[in-house]
Protein backbone atom coordinates (compact mmCIF):
# COMPACT_ATOMS: atom_id res chain seq x y z
CA UNK A 1 0.00 0.00 0.00
CA UNK A 2 1.37 3.34 -1.13
CA UNK A 3 0.17 6.85 -0.30
CA UNK A 4 0.92 9.75 -2.65
CA UNK A 5 0.14 12.78 -0.47
CA UNK A 6 -0.05 16.20 -2.17
CA UNK A 7 -0.19 14.08 -5.33
CA UNK A 8 -0.19 16.82 -7.99
CA UNK A 9 -0.09 14.96 -11.32
CA UNK A 10 0.27 11.64 -9.51
CA UNK A 11 3.68 10.95 -11.03
CA UNK A 12 5.21 9.48 -7.84
CA UNK A 13 2.30 7.13 -7.24
CA UNK A 14 2.12 6.10 -10.89
CA UNK A 15 5.84 5.35 -10.82
CA UNK A 16 5.23 3.17 -7.75
CA UNK A 17 2.54 1.25 -9.68
CA UNK A 18 4.92 0.80 -12.60
CA UNK A 19 7.42 -0.73 -10.18
CA UNK A 20 4.97 -3.23 -8.72
CA UNK A 21 2.96 -1.44 -6.02
CA UNK A 22 -0.28 -3.34 -5.41
CA UNK A 23 -2.31 -0.21 -4.69
CA UNK A 24 -1.78 3.55 -4.51
CA UNK A 25 -3.96 6.11 -2.77
CA UNK A 26 -3.60 9.56 -4.31
CA UNK A 27 -4.60 12.53 -2.12
CA UNK A 28 -4.94 15.92 -3.79
CA UNK A 29 -7.18 18.91 -3.12
CA UNK A 30 -7.01 20.56 -6.57
CA UNK A 31 -9.81 19.43 -8.88
CA UNK A 32 -7.61 20.26 -11.88
CA UNK A 33 -4.87 17.96 -10.56
CA UNK A 34 -7.44 15.24 -9.75
CA UNK A 35 -8.53 15.27 -13.40
CA UNK A 36 -4.89 14.89 -14.49
CA UNK A 37 -4.37 11.94 -12.13
CA UNK A 38 -7.58 10.30 -13.37
CA UNK A 39 -6.47 10.74 -16.98
CA UNK A 40 -2.96 9.43 -16.27
CA UNK A 41 -4.30 6.37 -14.43
CA UNK A 42 -6.81 5.70 -17.24
CA UNK A 43 -4.17 6.15 -19.95
CA UNK A 44 -1.96 3.42 -18.53
CA UNK A 45 -4.92 1.21 -17.58
CA UNK A 46 -4.34 0.86 -13.84
CA UNK A 47 -7.65 2.16 -12.47
CA UNK A 48 -8.07 -0.95 -10.30
CA UNK A 49 -4.76 -0.17 -8.56
CA UNK A 50 -5.61 3.44 -7.74
CA UNK A 51 -7.86 5.26 -5.28
CA UNK A 52 -8.06 9.00 -5.89
CA UNK A 53 -9.23 11.14 -2.98
CA UNK A 54 -10.08 14.83 -3.26
CA UNK A 55 -9.05 16.18 0.12
CA UNK A 56 -6.79 18.58 1.90
CA UNK A 57 -3.76 16.53 2.98
CA UNK A 58 -3.90 17.69 6.60
CA UNK A 59 -7.54 16.66 6.92
CA UNK A 60 -6.87 13.32 5.24
CA UNK A 61 -3.94 12.50 7.53
CA UNK A 62 -5.86 13.45 10.68
CA UNK A 63 -8.76 11.15 9.72
CA UNK A 64 -6.87 8.30 8.04
CA UNK A 65 -7.28 4.83 9.55
CA UNK A 66 -5.14 3.03 6.94
CA UNK A 67 -1.47 2.04 7.23
CA UNK A 68 0.95 2.28 4.32
CA UNK A 69 4.24 0.63 3.41
CA UNK A 70 5.44 3.66 1.44
CA UNK A 71 4.37 7.29 1.64
CA UNK A 72 5.43 10.08 -0.70
CA UNK A 73 4.90 13.59 0.65
CA UNK A 74 5.71 16.59 -1.54
CA UNK A 75 3.87 19.59 -0.04
CA UNK A 76 4.14 23.14 -1.37
CA UNK A 77 7.29 24.86 -0.11
CA UNK A 78 7.30 27.88 2.22
CA UNK A 79 4.21 26.79 4.16
CA UNK A 80 6.09 24.57 6.66
CA UNK A 81 3.72 21.71 5.85
CA UNK A 82 6.49 19.10 5.70
CA UNK A 83 7.71 19.90 9.22
CA UNK A 84 4.19 20.15 10.67
CA UNK A 85 2.75 17.08 8.97
CA UNK A 86 5.67 14.60 8.82
CA UNK A 87 5.31 13.30 12.42
CA UNK A 88 1.61 12.60 11.80
CA UNK A 89 2.27 11.00 8.41
CA UNK A 90 4.99 8.85 9.99
CA UNK A 91 2.31 7.36 12.26
CA UNK A 92 0.51 6.02 9.16
CA UNK A 93 3.49 3.80 8.27
CA UNK A 94 3.59 0.06 8.85
CA UNK A 95 6.64 -1.31 10.66
CA UNK A 96 9.49 -1.12 8.16
CA UNK A 97 7.53 1.39 6.08
CA UNK A 98 9.23 4.39 4.52
CA UNK A 99 8.20 8.04 4.35
CA UNK A 100 9.84 10.03 1.54
CA UNK A 101 9.39 13.76 2.21
CA UNK A 102 10.48 16.42 -0.25
CA UNK A 103 10.92 19.86 1.29
CA UNK A 104 12.83 23.12 1.15
CA UNK A 105 16.37 23.19 2.48
CA UNK A 106 15.13 26.00 4.78
CA UNK A 107 12.58 23.71 6.44
CA UNK A 108 13.69 21.37 9.23
CA UNK A 109 11.63 18.26 9.84
CA UNK A 110 11.55 17.54 13.62
CA UNK A 111 12.41 13.85 13.26
CA UNK A 112 15.59 11.90 12.72
CA UNK A 113 15.92 11.01 9.05
CA UNK A 114 17.30 7.65 7.97
CA UNK A 115 19.00 9.48 5.09
CA UNK A 116 18.76 12.76 3.24
CA UNK A 117 19.70 13.95 -0.24
CA UNK A 118 20.08 17.58 -1.18
CA UNK A 119 19.39 18.88 -4.68
CA UNK A 120 19.97 22.63 -4.75
CA UNK A 121 17.24 24.21 -2.62
CA UNK A 122 15.39 20.90 -2.27
CA UNK A 123 15.95 18.16 0.30
CA UNK A 124 14.53 14.66 0.10
CA UNK A 125 14.37 13.11 3.57
CA UNK A 126 13.77 9.41 4.17
CA UNK A 127 12.23 8.10 7.39
CA UNK A 128 11.83 4.40 8.20
CA UNK A 129 9.34 3.21 10.82
CA UNK A 130 11.17 0.82 13.06
CA UNK A 131 8.34 0.01 15.49
CA UNK A 132 4.60 0.52 15.88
Amino acid sequence: MVLDLFAGSGSLGIEAISRGAGHVTFVEKSLECIKVIEQNVRTIGVQELATIIKSDAVTYVKNCMTSFNLIFMDPPYHKDLASKLAPHVYNLLTTGGILVAEHSVREEIPMSAWKTKRYGDTVVSYFMRSEQ
